[in-house]
């Protein structure tokens, strides 16, 4: 058994790690720290007026161009019962040429689109499945309340869905671009 010298130099190798470890830590906080940014989530154009944060007119414009991207960015689903399994029998309908069901839009989130016209006001649709969360077209959720958020910045952009199918024992097949639709 060795015994321990008092008089030789000791090992500075932790004290050095220590320093290392506390010089990189603001990197890996700050790495991990996502940016947001705020928008309004609103269940329709008479919250958005009665909250008074924007005139009336732009409100029932901001809702009416949600309305018309909820057209082409809506959820689809090749069958009316998966569409109902996400959302209920009342908030789905059948597209126009009969195709596919899409479920109705709930809401609509107001932010600031980073594109195409920096600093745009941009009208995101939204919808509620049954979960009862708010949920983007491509299936990010932005939770339950209404009224001021703050979201990551790709929730204030343009997106679109795609084609909802069931796989076999009741799966979903991955065929969505982003989060959940309630399972």
């Amino acid at each position: 058994m060795s015994a321990i010298d008092p008089s030789a130099p000791r090992r500075k190798r932790s004290r050095q790690a220590r320093l290392v470890l506390m010089g990189l830590a603001p990197l890996a906080v700050g790495g991990c720290m996502q940016e947001t940014q705020e928008a309004v989530l609103y269940p329709d154009a008479e919250a958005c007026i009665a909250a008074g944060t924007l005139p009336a007119d732009q409100c029932r414009a901001a809702y009416q161009s949600a309305l018309a991207a909820s057209q082409s960015n809506a959820p689809q689903y090749t069958q009316r019962a998966d569409c109902v399994a996400d959302f209920s029998e009342a908030q789905c309908r059948q597209e126009r040429s009969g195709g596919y069901f899409l479920p109705l839009m709930s809401g609509f989130l107001l932010g600031r689109a980073m594109s195409p016209g920096a600093g745009s006001a941009y009208a995101q649709p939204m919808y509620r499945p049954r979960n009862g969360e708010w949920v983007t077209p491509a299936g990010f959720s932005v939770g339950r309340q209404t009224g001021a958020l703050r979201v990551d910045p790709a929730m204030t952009q343009p997106q679109r869905a795609t084609t909802q199918t069931r796989a076999g024992f009741g799966t979903r097949a991955a065929a969505r671009s982003g989060g959940s639709w309630g399972s």
